[in-house]
């Protein structure tokens, strides 16, 4: 039963790693987008170092059940919290515009985008955008070396004496602890970067009606080259190759990639075609207010 329980919560956490990053991208204020999804995969970290030390922490210090029973139960109240939590969460606007429920997107985008203003520019414009690139993508329908270091570690453990991951048994302990101090240093450094933005670059520079599916795909090749080491083409790769995504809308982005002819860059020339509209048409209604006084 318990195997059976640790393989239920572990698909249950690749289907929220699937799912978590898609909401929380397509809800994010386009300023703040980045971050957050970011910050999203990279605190799984800490989520580590609390198990890690949770763990520790009752095989040294309790006996008997305890010692499984508390770390497995706080395993569950993560994922409780979540589920009790998940029906106060907006639905992402695009997904409701996709069902012909536009006004609930609208009113998803003022609360969150514009601070609750009805009139706000942005928000406008950023409505008329998404539904236009929705409907014509309807109408046209396209490993890091923390790997190698968390597969070999107690070899490397040993190689310097660290036997127990406790006590130095060689005769060079300050090696030993260089050794350890630059496991941390990369971890941190790896922790911080690949995780976050692996995620958060995936689905935003795929568009909407592929991103469910690009962001699966990505898990699934990044799991596969796990068992390599690729950092020096990855880093290569993302130097020479990547786009920058940072403050565009996931509409602008899709631009960058399928060019000003795609559903995307006709959309955006629409929207800023009735954004500038409704700016005359309010300019010329304050001048004939200002004329009749």
């Amino acid at each position: 039963m318990y195997l059976a329980g640790r393989f239920i919560m572990g698909l249950g956490s690749n289907i929220t790693n699937g799912t978590c990053p898609l909401l929380i991208t397509e809800v994010a204020h386009p300023r703040h987008r980045g971050r957050v999804t970011t910050i999203y995969n990279t605190l799984w970290y800490l989520g580590a170092i609390i198990a890690a030390w949770t763990c520790f922490g009752t095989l040294k210090g309790q006996s008997g059940d305890i010692q499984w029973r508390l770390p497995t139960g706080l395993q569950c109240l993560m994922p409780g919290i979540q589920l009790l939590a998940i029906w106060f969460l907006p639905e992402s606007p695009r997904w409701l515009i996709s069902k012909a429920r536009e006004e609930e997107a609208r009113e998803i985008l003022i609360k969150y985008h514009a601070n609750g203003d009805a009139d706000d520019e942005f928000v406008r414009w950023e409505y008329t955008e998404i539904v236009n690139t929705l409907r014509m993508e309807k109408e046209m329908c396209g490993t890091g070396g923390n790997g190698l270091v968390s597969y070999y570690l107690a070899a490397i453990l040993n190689t310097i004496g660290i036997i127990d991951a406790v006590y130095a048994k060689t005769a060079s302990p300050s090696a030993g602890i260089a050794v350890v101090a630059m496991i941390f240093l990369f971890y941190g450094t790896a922790g911080a970067a690949w995780p976050g933005l692996t995620v958060s670059y995936t689905v935003e520079i795929l568009p909407y009606n592929i991103r469910a599916k690009g962001l699966t795909l990505c898990f699934c090749f990044t799991a596969l080259s796990g068992v390599f080491n690729h950092l020096v083409i990855e880093c290569l790769t993302i130097f020479f190759f990547f786009v920058e995504t940072q403050g565009p809308t996931l509409e602008e982005i899709a631009v960058l990639f399928d060019g000003e002819n795609s559903a995307a860059g006709v959309a955006k020339l629409q929207a800023q075609e009735k954004a500038m509209s409704a700016h005359h048409e309010r300019l010329r209604m304050e001048e004939e207010n200002l004329s009749t006084r």
